[in-house]
């Protein structure tokens, strides 16, 4: 029933979005700008954060666009299926309050739509924001997308040159990404993935050209989630990895969906919940169609296994995962052309990690260098700061903390000034050893390596 002012007129009922907007802190104007960054950090481009947007919607003169609402619904942790059968307004009635407006600052808002700005480390606390049952509604979503490339009326038709300069670019970024230091080639890949964006909003394309476009940008995110994973900035990662996950599922592809999201599963392996990850794994399966990635999947899910502690199901997965790769994936594929004998021994290592069983783990790092020593393969300095970092934790519990300390000083030592947060993990990793002197040498060393020579802000 609706309550009356003293002169009688009844008084209306504040609209459920005033009321979860009021909870927040929120102003009209703030909470557009928080919604557009969510907007964006789902992957769904740009919405412009007015107040007389957010002012008409809760007057009830407008009514918001499906994406606007899904985004919405990830703020006040509403499943989408919630919002598709109860509709607007009333799906509203089942949120949460967002994130306050006192814990935002501008830092969180760039790291939120996956990070162009001056880069600068990720703050303490909950990284990964999209999980459980939103994580199982995204990635629906995404597939419910898949069968429809997309297409476009824009104002500047997309020439055949055009395309063709946008996919050398996303080509060459390919190629000397993980040759660079990775906060070089992160915002390099931010750069080509808005470009990119930039073409798909404004520019006129078919549906060809379009899933041309959307797999070029879907490229990009991926990426910049990947270097953003190997730099420990886990919110920029998940929101990279999303918007690399939603361009793919508008290419058309089912293939490139499905190597989209195992860039997800890693995120959630590193740095969240097993049960999340074995959630996304399922997703990129029913979406596959290579041997390769299909070695992959396995190793995941034996990963996500080993930290559930059901080491039994670990080994099946294990055992999948070399029996694909030597019967249906003994062939290159230059899309995985990573995934080979080389690479198996090291993700069965982080599998037995994974399981606390450190100097089995050792044992497999040691027959992937063989591999590599044997076959001549480069060093690609991205990835081997992360690989001599995981080699560092499994002698560290080993007990080898001599060993594990030289082997974070080469990690380190791969770079002329070192990636942002590598005196974080570093101190994170010897915390129980910050006395011993090898340790505090090498906190020493590091530290003052950032001071010196470190460009980043």
């Amino acid at each position: 029933m609706r309550s009356k002012h003293p002169g009688g007129s009844p008084l209306r009922e504040p609209h459920p979005l005033t009321l979860l907007r009021i909870m927040t802190g929120d102003t009209q104007l703030s909470y557009a700008a928080l919604l557009s960054d969510t907007y964006r950090a789902l992957g769904f481009g740009e919405i412009k954060a007015t107040r007389e947007k957010i002012n008409r919607w809760e007057n009830g003169r407008a009514t918001p666009t499906t994406r606007a609402q899904i985004a919405m619904a990830h703020l006040h942790q509403v499943p989408v299926e919630v919002v598709r059968r109860l509709g607007w307004p009333l799906w509203l009635h089942r949120g949460s309050a967002a994130p306050p407006l006192s814990a935002r600052g501008p830092a969180d808002r760039d790291r939120a739509a996956g990070g162009t700005g001056p880069y600068t480390l990720p703050a303490a606390g909950p990284v990964l924001r999209i999980t459980g049952p939103r994580l199982s509604s995204v990635l629906a979503e995404c597939l419910a997308v898949l069968p429809e490339p997309a297409s476009a009326e824009g104002n500047q038709p997309v020439t055949s040159d055009a395309l063709s300069a946008i996919e050398s670019g996303i080509a060459s970024l390919a190629d000397k990404s993980f040759l660079i230091h990775p906060v070089i080639a992160y915002r390099l890949a931010r750069n080509e993935y808005q470009a990119v964006q930039e073409v798909l909003r404004y520019g006129s394309y078919g549906p060809t050209v379009g899933a041309r476009l959307y797999t070029n940008a879907s490229a990009a995110g991926r990426i910049a989630a990947q270097l953003a994973t190997n730099l420990g900035d886990y919110s920029r990662a998940e929101a990279n990895s999303l918007s690399a996950i939603r361009c793919a599922a508008r290419s058309g592809s089912a293939l490139i969906l499905a190597n989209a999201i195992d860039v997800l599963i890693h995120l959630h392996l590193v740095a969240g919940d097993p049960m999340d990850a074995l959630t996304v794994t399922t997703a990129a399966r029913s979406a596959n169609t290579s041997p390769h990635l299909e070695v992959v999947l396995h190793i995941r899910e034996a990963r996500a296994r080993a930290r559930m502690g059901d080491i039994m199901a670990s080994v099946r997965s294990i055992g999948l995962a070399t029996e694909t790769l030597t019967t249906r994936a003994n062939f290159l594929d230059r899309t995985f052309a990573n995934v080979n004998e080389a690479w198996l021994p090291a993700s069965i290592g982080h599998v037995w990690l994974d399981a606390h069983h450190p100097r089995k783990a050792l044992d497999h790092y040691a027959e992937h260098n063989k591999f590599r020593s044997r076959q001549g393969l480069p060093q690609i300095p991205a990835i081997t700061y992360q690989n001599l970092l995981t080699v560092a934790r499994a002698q560290l519990a080993a007990n080898d903390l001599e060993a594990s300390v030289d082997m974070a000083r080469e990690s380190i030592m791969l770079f002329s000034w070192p990636p942002p947060n590598s005196l974080k993990i570093l101190r994170e990793l010897f915390s129980g050893h910050a006395t011993a002197g090898p340790v505090r040498d090498l906190l020493s060393e590091v530290s003052e390596k950032v001071q010196r020579g470190s460009p980043v802000h």
